[in-house]
C-alpha cells in the first residue's frame, strides 16, 4: 500500500498516510531499542486465515503470550514489562500501546491495526455522553421556561429591596436650580424628578396633569395639582392654588399688543381623563387696554383633545378616556360602565385626588362622541355594518340566537330616541310593519303568553308540533347543511362567536334603558365588524389554504376507497344516488306495513347508533354532552328493536333478525335482502361523505377566491371615491365655497379626515396585495 502511494501520491488516502505513519513510528521504537524487524516471511497461495477475537464493544482483545523459559524451566524476563501489566498509570499509557502494537505487528495485518485505532477513536467518542449539551433552550420551550422561572427566582430577592428602596426618602438639592432642598417628586417628569417647591410652581403651572408627591412626615404622599408646596426654614407648608385647564388659547384677541393680554382663572372645571378626576379652572384671557376678553370653546376644547361632559362646561372628558373604554368595551364586554367608574375613582384617590364621578354624565358624553364620529365617517364613506367580501352575495344567514326576555318594562327610560335607531338594530317602525304583515297572514292562536298586541310564546309564533322522522341519518342526508349544494363548507361557526359575544354584552345591557341599549348593542357590533375587517384579508388567506389543502386529502381518500372498491367514478356517483334515495324512501314511522321502507329505517338506526359510539368521545368533551349523546343512543335502540320486531313479522322467517345486540354486535352486518354483501348501505354512506365533503370544499375554493377578489375591488373602488372626494374638497376649499354647509374650519378638518383615511387605505392595498398574492401561489 505503501508502495502504490508512492507511484501515485494523488490516490493515497487518509487512510494509507495514517497507516504509514502508524508504520514509521514503529521502526524508528525498534531502531532506537535495538531491536532488529524481523523480515516478514512471504506468503504461500493459500494464505491462513485467523480470527481475531474482540469484546463486547467491538475492540480487539490481544492475546497474552505464555512467558518463555529456560532449560531449567525458569522464567525469562520479557522484553516489554508493561505486556504483563493491564493497567498503568497514565503516563506510560502511550508507551504501552506502542509496545502492544510492537508485539503483535508481525501477526496482524496493516488494515486491522488501523482498523483497532479507529474502533478505540469511536469508542473514546461514544463514551462522553454530550446529549444533555444538545438540549438548549433554542429548541425546548420547557427549558426556557424553566430557566426563565429560575432567573426570576434570583432576582426576586433584589425586585423586594428595589421595590422598597423606591419609596424611601431622598433628601438633596433640587435638580433643577441645585440651590434649595427638594420638597417635591413628579412621576412624571423624569430624569430629573426632584424639585423645590419655587420649581415646582414654576414648571407645573402649565403642566398641571402630572401626578406629584411632596416630603411629608418621613415619606412621600400624593398631592393633586392645586396643592403647593413652601419650604418655611426647613418646614413644609402646603397651600392651595388655582390651577388652569391645559387647552390652547389664541394669541391675539383685539388689535392691542400681545403684551397686553393676561391669562387668569375663570369658573371651575371639572376634568375627567384616564387617570381619574382633576378640579381646575377653565382659563380666561382679558386684554388690559380695551378689556377684550375670550374664554373656551367647544371648538377649542375638542381641537385640545376633550369632549363636553355638558353644555356649560361644568364637566369635561379626555377623548382618550373614551377611545380607551371603547376598546375595553370591544375586548371584554362584560365590563360595565359603573366598573370603570370605579376604577377612575380608584386612581383619582391613588394619586391624591378626590371627587365624584357621575357615570350617567359619563355614559351620555360618550355616546354622543360616538354618534359624532359615526356621521362624521358617514362623510367619506365609511361603512362598518357592510361585508367588503360578500356584499351583496351572501353565502349564509343565520338568524338563530340566544333572545331572553328580560324585564325591560322596569328599565324605560326617559323615553329617549337612540343615537344609532335602524342602524343595526331594526327600528320600531320598521319591527311593527313586519309584525302586522306575518299578522295577516298567520291567524295567531289564541290562549298562550302575550307580548304587547300580539301573541306569542317564547319567542316563536306558535304553532303544533310536527312530526318528526324516526331516522336522523335520512333526515341529516336530505337536509344538512354539508350536503347542500352551493353552502360550501359555511356551517355557522362565526355566527355562533358573535352570539357568544352578544350575549356577554347582554350582561351588561340588559338593565339599560332602552334607548342606551341599542346605542350600546350597536357599538358591539361596530367594534367586532371593525376588528374583522382589519383582518379580513388573512382571514380569507388562511381559509383558501386550509381548503386546498384539505381538499387533496379528501381527493386522496376517495382515491383509496376507489382502489379498495374497485370501482369506479359513475358507479361512486350512483352511490351517491342511492344514498340520497334511501334518505326519500324511509318512512317517518315505525308502524308500517312496507317492508322495504323497514328495511331503509332499520339501516339509518343502525348507522346512526354506529356514527354516536364513534362521536362519544372523540367529539364529545363534555360528560353533560356525552350523557345527551347516550341518551340518544339509548332511544335510537329502542325504536331499532321497535323496527326490528315489526320487520319480523312481515318478513319470511329466513329473514328475521335475532336481536338488536346481535346486530350491534359487527360493524358492517349482512343484510339478507342485499344481493351483494360487499356493497353494504354503511360502505355507500360512506363515500357519499366523502363525495359531499369534497364538493363542499370545491365550492368553498371558488366563494373564497370570489370573496378575495371582491375584498381588492371593494378597497379600490373606495379608495377611488376618496380620491375624487379629496379633490372636490380640495377645489372647494380654492374657492372659499362650502356647499355642504360646513364652516371653514370644519370644511378644512374635513379634507383633512379624507386624506388620512386614504393614505391608510393605500397602506392597506399593499399588504392585502401581498397577502392574497402569497394565500393564492401558496394554494
Amino acid at each position: 500500500m505503501a508502495k502504490k502511494g508512492l507511484d501515485h501520491p494523488q490516490a493515497q488516502t487518509a487512510d494509507e498516510l495514517e497507516l504509514e505513519k502508524l508504520t514509521a513510528d514503529v521502526k524508528e521504537m525498534e531502531a532506537k531499542e535495538g531491536i532488529e524487524p524481523k523480515k516478514r516471511k512471504k506468503r504461500s497461495g493459500n494464505p491462513k486465515v485467523r480470527w481475531r477475537k474482540r469484546d463486547d464493544r467491538g475492540l480487539l482483545v490481544y492475546e497474552r503470550r505464555k512467558p518463555k523459559s529456560d532449560q531449567s524451566g525458569k522464567e525469562v524476563p520479557s522484553t516489554s514489562a508493561s505486556a504483563s501489566k493491564p493497567q498503568e498509570a497514565v503516563a506510560s499509557e502511550s508507551t504501552a500501546e506502542a509496545v502492544g502494537i510492537e508485539q503483535d505487528f508481525e501477526d496482524t495485518d496493516a488494515q486491522q491495526v488501523l482498523d483497532a485505532q479507529l474502533t478505540e477513536l469511536q469508542a473514546a467518542l461514544d463514551c462522553c455522553d454530550i446529549s444533555e449539551h444538545r438540549r438548549t433552550a433554542s429548541y425546548d420551550w420547557a427549558l426556557r421556561q424553566q430557566l426563565s422561572e429560575d432567573r426570576w427566582q434570583e432576582a426576586r430577592s433584589k425586585l423586594l429591596d428595589s421595590l422598597l428602596a423606591s419609596g424611601a426618602v431622598h433628601h438633596g438639592r433640587c435638580e433643577h436650580c441645585h440651590l434649595k432642598e427638594a420638597v417635591i417628586r413628579c412621576k412624571d417628569c423624569l430624569p430629573k424628578a426632584r424639585f423645590c417647591g419655587s420649581c415646582d410652581i414654576t414648571l407645573h403651572r402649565t403642566l398641571v396633569l402630572h401626578n406629584r408627591e411632596t416630603l411629608l412626615n418621613g415619606f412621600y404622599k400624593p398631592i393633586p395639582p392645586s396643592t403647593a408646596v413652601n419650604d418655611d426654614g426647613g418646614r413644609n407648608i402646603l397651600y392651595e392654588q388655582a390651577c388652569l385647564l391645559p387647552i390652547t388659547h389664541p394669541d391675539r384677541i383685539c388689535d392691542c399688543y400681545p403684551q397686553a393680554l393676561s391669562v387668569s382663572a375663570a369658573r371651575p372645571v371639572v376634568l375627567i381623563s384616564v387617570n381619574g378626576r382633576y378640579d381646575l379652572f377653565l382659563p380666561s384671557v382679558v386684554c388690559k387696554t380695551c378689556l377684550s376678553s375670550w374664554r373656551p370653546e367647544v371648538e377649542d376644547l375638542s381641537i385640545s383633545g376633550y369632549w363636553p361632559g355638558t353644555l356649560g362646561f361644568q364637566t369635561i372628558f379626555h377623548l382618550d378616556l373614551f377611545q380607551s373604554f371603547e376598546d375595553l368595551k370591544i375586548s371584554a364586554p362584560g365590563l360595565s360602565r359603573e366598573a370603570f367608574v370605579k376604577l377612575l375613582k380608584h386612581r383619582s384617590q391613588q394619586f391624591g385626588r378626590s371627587g365624584i364621578i357621575c357615570g350617567d354624565t359619563f355614559q351620555k358624553s360618550f355616546l354622543e362622541w360616538t354618534y359624532c364620529r359615526h356621521e362624521k365617517e358617514k362623510l367619506y364613506g365609511i361603512d362598518h355594518f357592510s361585508c367588503p367580501a360578500c356584499t351583496p352575495d351572501t353565502v349564509a344567514v343565520s338568524a338563530d340566537g340566544n333572545r331572553k326576555l328580560y324585564r325591560f318594562n322596569k328599565t324605560k327610560g326617559a323615553g329617549d330616541q337612540p343615537f344609532f335607531d335602524g342602524v343595526f338594530l331594526a327600528s320600531d317602525q320598521d319591527v311593527a310593519t313586519f309584525v302586522d304583515d306575518v299578522r295577516h297572514k298567520i291567524k295567531p292562536a289564541q290562549g298562550k303568553g302575550v307580548c304587547g298586541t300580539s301573541t306569542w310564546a317564547a319567542a316563536r309564533e306558535t304553532s303544533k308540533k310536527t312530526n318528526i322522522k324516526c331516522d336522523e341519518e335520512g333526515v341529516e342526508v336530505q337536509w344538512g347543511g354539508k350536503n347542500q349544494a352551493g353552502a360550501g363548507t359555511t356551517l355557522g361557526e362565526e355566527v355562533e362567536q358573535v352570539n357568544s359575544y352578544m350575549s356577554r354584552v347582554a350582561l351588561t345591557t340588559k338593565y339599560m334603558s332602552k334607548s342606551a341599549r341599542v346605542d350600546m348593542i350597536t357599538l358591539h357590533a361596530r367594534g367586532w365588524n371593525e376588528r374583522k375587517k382589519e383582518n379580513l384579508h388573512k382571514y380569507l388567506s388562511r381559509r383558501y389554504l386550509k381548503t386546498v389543502q384539505r381538499k387533496k386529502v379528501v381527493q386522496e381518500d376517495i382515491e383509496a376507497l376507489k382502489n379498495t372498491t374497485g370501482r369506479s367514478d359513475e358507479e361512486l356517483r350512483q352511490w351517491v344516488i342511492d344514498v340520497k334515495q334511501w334518505a326519500v324512501d324511509t318512512p317517518d314511522d315505525l308502524r308500517t306495513d312496507d317492508s322495504v321502507g323497514l328495511q331503509h329505517l332499520i339501516e339509518g338506526l343502525f348507522l346512526g347508533i354506529q356514527q354516536k359510539k364513534k362521536e362519544l368521545y372523540r367529539v364529545a368533551d363534555r360528560n353533560k354532552r356525552r350523557n345527551r349523546m347516550r341518551r340518544r343512543i339509548a332511544e335510537d335502540k329502542k325504536k331499532l328493536s321497535e323496527a326490528i320486531s315489526h320487520y319480523n313479522d312481515l318478513a319470511a322467517s329466513t329473514d328475521a333478525f335475532d336481536s338488536v345486540e346481535d346486530l350491534l354486535a359487527t360493524d358492517s352486518p349482512i343484510w339478507p335482502w342485499h344481493c351483494d354483501h360487499n356493497t353494504t348501505l354503511g360502505l355507500k354512506k360512506r363515500v357519499f361523505d366523502q363525495v359531499m365533503l369534497l364538493d363542499r370544499l370545491t365550492e368553498e375554493e371558488t366563494i373564497l377566491v370570489v370573496e378575495m377578489k371582491q375584498h381588492w375591488n371593494s378597497l379600490l373602488k373606495i379608495c377611488r371615491a376618496l380620491k375624487d372626494q379629496a379633490t372636490v374638497l380640495s377645489d372647494d376649499l380654492g374657492v372659499h365655497s362650502y356647499p355642504s354647509g360646513l364652516l371653514h374650519q370644519a370644511y378644512h378638518g374635513l379634507h383633512s379626515a379624507v386624506l388620512e383615511h386614504l393614505e391608510k387605505l393605500k397602506t392597506d392595498l399593499v399588504v392585502v396585495k401581498e397577502t392574497s398574492k402569497y394565500g393564492g401561489m401558496s394554494g
